[in-house]
């Protein structure tokens, strides 16, 4: 009996892993109406692939059913649809997101072989019925990736995606706004003024005003019963007012979400955002863009998306290195690993932590050079590796195959 029990043991503890896994990095969800009270709704959602994370809810092999549930007003009773209180999602349509220096979305930064970003993309369509109030259509999932660097305790926060349409916007048929590019997604420390587009287009040719915002918690870490109100997957999805994500106060806000010098600015009327990274990091954002006609709002859509601040990789010979990126040679690697270290005034710490936080290797009192790092009998995938000196930390993704 005991190999059995040892069996079942392992098998649920792999399921709860495979259910947790911190995998979000972002998405938004858009509409368009089709004529009357027909609407066909375009959600797309961004995951970390190297994160260790469940694939897209409905995707062949996922361990849950994506769902959307919709509330009219402030009712927190969902609206029955075919006798169901939740809509199940088809399979997305999923996509590898090409991450080019040239593209825009890494702002000419070197893009690291352990970033890796995937999109799915569902697409539905709903009756909405007759209603003088806001119609809410709302998505949930927990938890996302493990090391943002702005948001506490990122691994058991969980996201929030929805669309509100309004009664002024049935009125006219109106479709939201849709994003037109992928979310930017790196950019180097040590680099002037950074620009980059966040280009919506609008079908109806309505005014669109962008800002950052505050991206939204959902679910919860609960594992045992995933589909609860406090579940990694709440179904039905849980209704409006939402919760805004903690931010790390210290160095983040939903004004001010990538710590920089100057601060990460967006232009209103343009989308474009201007900043430089001061803190190496991963730092979550919310950007909200506001559609207008004739001086009346008619929809917000929101993005969550995530954006690297990386460093440039110092050699053994470079001094100082304050805000610069640790670099890690072979990556990927498989027995062992150089990592070569500024040269300061002080001995640095190295620690190697995997996508959920456990410490998996710990060498102290380091001087700054080239330093070996043996790393046979680590389990492959995606880990970082985190130098610390005094006050500042050194860090980058290592993949281990």
């Amino acid at each position: 009996m005991k190999p059995l029990f040892t069996l079942f043991s392992f098998l649920f503890f792999f399921q709860i892993i495979s259910l947790n896994a911190a995998h979000i990095v972002g998405g938004y969800m858009s509409y368009e109406c089709l004529g009357g009270d027909d609407y066909r709704f375009r959600m797309v959602l961004y995951r970390d692939c190297f994160g260790g994370g469940a694939p897209f809810d409905s995707a062949p092999g996922a361990p849950l059913p994506g769902t959307v549930t919709v509330y009219v007003g402030s009712s927190q009773t969902p609206l029955s649809i075919d006798g169901q209180l939740f809509v199940t999602l088809d399979a997305p349509v999923v996509t590898h997101i090409e991450i080019d220096e040239n593209t825009g979305n890494c702002l000419g930064s070197e893009v690291p072989a352990s970033l890796c970003m995937e999109q799915g993309v569902y697409t539905f369509d709903l009756t909405l019925p007759s209603s003088n109030e806001p119609i809410h259509v709302v998505y949930q999932r927990c938890c996302r990736a493990a090391t943002l660097s702005n948001i506490q305790q990122p691994g058991e926060v969980g996201m929030t995606l929805f669309q509100t349409i309004t009664p002024v916007a049935r009125a006219v048929c109106n479709s939201s706004p849709t994003f037109g590019n992928q979310p930017m997604l790196c950019s180097v420390i040590d680099q002037g003024q950074l620009f980059h587009y966040h280009t919506m287009s609008d079908a109806d040719g309505d005014e669109l005003i962008y800002t950052f915002c505050t991206p939204f918690t959902g679910g919860g870490n609960n594992t045992v019963n995933p589909e609860s109100p406090d579940g990694i997957s709440p179904n039905p999805d849980m209704p409006p007012p939402y919760t805004g994500v903690p931010f790390v106060n210290a160095i983040a806000s939903s004004v001010q979400p990538i710590p920089g010098s100057p601060h990460f600015q967006v232009n209103a009327e343009s989308g474009v955002v201007i900043g430089r990274g001061s803190i190496l990091g991963e730092f979550l954002y919310g950007m909200c863009v506001s559609e207008y006609r004739n001086g009346q709002l008619l929809s917000t859509t929101r993005l969550e998306a995530v954006h690297h601040v990386l460093g440039t990789p110092l050699s053994a010979e470079d001094a100082g290195g304050q805000g610069a990126s640790l670099r890690v040679y072979p990556n990927p690697a498989e027995q062992e690993i150089m990592l070569s270290l500024p040269l300061t005034n002080g001995n640095f710490s190295i620690h190697l932590f995997d996508m959920n936080g456990k410490k998996w290797k710990a060498m102290k009192d380091v001087a700054g050079g080239d330093v070996q790092l043996d790393i046979s009998g680590v389990p492959s995938g995606i880990y970082v590796v985190k130098a610390i000196a005094g006050d500042t930390n050194y860090f980058t993704r290592l993949n281990i195959q």
